[in-house]
C-alpha cells in the first residue's frame, strides 16, 4: 500500500478555540472531506484569541482531533527555530497557510521549502480585500512588499477563493496566474434539520453572530435597527475581539431595549440559534468567504448583507438582500419593509433561502477541486 501524503496545515488558532473565526471552519471541513486520502497534520497556537490561557481539553505532543494530528504550541513555542523543528519532524509533503501576515510560519515553512523541496500553498483568507487592508494599513503596505519577492519561487502557489481575491493576488502581490488555484471555500457536509419558525406581521428579530471587531461593523447593524421601528430587534452574539470597538457598541446601544449582547456561542451551538431568529443583519466590511453567512441560510435564516461578500447572487434566487455598504437609508428600509411581513410571505422568503443554499456548489466537485490544489 502506498504511503499517504503529509499534509501540514498552519494557522493562528485550531479547535476547540471558537475565537478564530471562518478558517478554522474551512480547515476542519477540509480534513473532513480528505482526511482519508491525505494524512493531515495541523500546527496552532494553544490558547483562544486576545488570551494566554491554554485551552481546555488539549494535552500536550499531538492530539488526534477527527481527522488530523494535531499540536497546540504555546506563545514561547511559537517561534522561527522552533516552528521548523515541528516541521523538519513531520516531514509533510505540502505545508498549507492559512494567512499571508503569519510571518514565523511563513519563515520557517521558506526554510523546508528550500532544503527539502516541497510545495508551499498559501490561503491569503481575504487579507487582500481593501476594507481589510484599510485596518493596520502601514504596517501591513511594508510587508507585503517583502511578500512580493515570493512570486518567482517556484514550489509557492498561491489559494484564492473567488474571482475577486485572485485579482487582489495578482495586483498587490504581483503573481502570475499560473501559480495561483483558485478553489471555493471547503463546505461542510449539510446534514442540518430546520425546524419549523413562524413570523407575526410587525415583528423582525435579527441576529448578529459574529466575532466583535471592527472588520465586522456591528455598530452600523445597532445604528440600522436603532432606527428601524420599534419592532426591529436585534440579538448579539460574538467574541469581543476588539475591547475598544466593543465600548462604542456599547455607547451606540444606549438605552436601547430592543438591542441586546447575549454572550459567546460554541460552533455547534450557531446553527441551533440561526434557527430560532427570523433575519441575520451583517453589515460587514469585507469578507472572504463568510461562513457564518452559509451558516445562517443552511439554519433557514434570511440574510441582509453588505456587497462586500462573495454572495452576491442571493438576490437572484429571492433568499435575502444585498445592500451597498454605506447605503445606510437602504438597510434600515429594508429592516422596516421586512418587520411587516405577514407570515405566508416571510415563508416564501425562508424557503427561496433553504432552497438557495441546497443548490449552491456540488459538494462532491468541490473535493476533487481540493484533491487537485494538494496536487500541484
Amino acid at each position: 500500500m502506498s504511503r499517504k501524503e503529509k499534509i501540514l496545515i498552519m494557522y493562528s488558532g485550531y479547535k476547540p478555540a471558537k475565537t478564530y473565526g471562518g478558517p478554522v471552519n474551512s480547515i476542519s471541513n477540509i480534513i473532513q472531506a480528505l482526511g482519508k486520502r491525505y494524512d493531515f497534520y495541523v500546527i496552532a497556537s494553544n490558547h483562544e484569541l486576545k488570551s494566554i490561557k491554554r485551552l481546555q481539553g488539549i494535552k500536550y505532543g499531538w492530539n488526534r482531533i477527527e481527522d488530523a494530528n494535531v499540536k497546540y504550541l504555546s506563545e514561547k513555542e511559537l517561534n522561527i527555530k522552533n516552528l521548523y523543528k515541528e516541521i523538519e519532524k513531520i516531514l509533510p509533503d505540502v505545508i498549507y497557510l492559512n494567512s499571508i501576515f503569519l510571518y514565523k510560519f511563513l519563515i520557517s515553512s521558506l526554510k523546508y521549502m528550500k532544503k527539502y523541496r516541497v510545495k508551499i500553498i498559501i490561503a491569503p483568507r481575504g487579507e487582500l480585500c481593501m476594507n481589510a487592508l484599510k485596518i493596520k494599513s502601514v504596517k501591513k503596505n511594508v510587508y507585503l512588499r517583502l511578500i512580493q519577492k515570493l512570486k518567482d519561487k517556484n514550489k509557492i502557489y498561491w489559494h484564492s477563493t473567488s474571482n475577486e481575491e485572485t485579482k487582489m493576488i495578482e495586483k498587490i502581490l504581483n503573481i502570475f496566474p499560473s501559480k495561483i488555484k483558485q478553489v471555493e471555500v471547503m463546505r461542510a457536509k449539510n446534514n442540518y434539520k430546520i425546524k419549523d419558525i413562524e413570523k407575526k406581521e410587525n415583528e423582525l428579530r435579527c441576529v448578529f453572530i459574529s466575532r466583535i471587531c471592527e472588520k465586522k461593523n456591528l455598530i452600523s447593524a445597532i445604528k440600522y435597527v436603532k432606527k428601524a421601528n420599534d419592532t426591529v430587534t436585534l440579538d448579539i452574539y460574538g467574541f469581543k475581539e476588539d475591547m475598544k470597538y466593543w465600548e462604542a457598541c456599547k455607547k451606540e446601544i444606549g438605552n436601547c431595549g430592543r438591542i441586546k449582547y447575549c454572550g459567546e456561542l460554541e460552533g455547534k451551538e450557531v446553527l441551533n440559534v440561526f434557527n430560532k431568529y427570523q433575519l441575520f443583519l451583517f453589515p460587514t466590511l469585507s469578507e472572504n468567504y463568510g461562513h457564518v453567512i452559509e451558516e445562517s441560510m443552511v439554519a433557514g435564516c434570511p440574510v441582509l448583507i453588505s456587497d462586500q461578500t462573495p454572495w452576491n447572487d442571493i438576490m437572484d434566487s429571492g433568499a435575502g438582500f444585498i445592500v451597498e455598504l454605506g447605503n445606510n437609508k437602504k438597510f434600515v428600509n429594508i429592516l422596516n419593509d421586512l418587520s411587516k411581513l405577514k407570515n405566508f410571505e416571510y415563508q416564501i422568503l425562508r424557503n427561496n433561502c433553504i432552497n438557495y443554499i441546497a443548490k449552491k456548489g456540488n459538494y462532491d466537485d468541490i473535493v476533487n477541486k481540493y484533491i487537485d490544489l494538494f496536487d500541484v
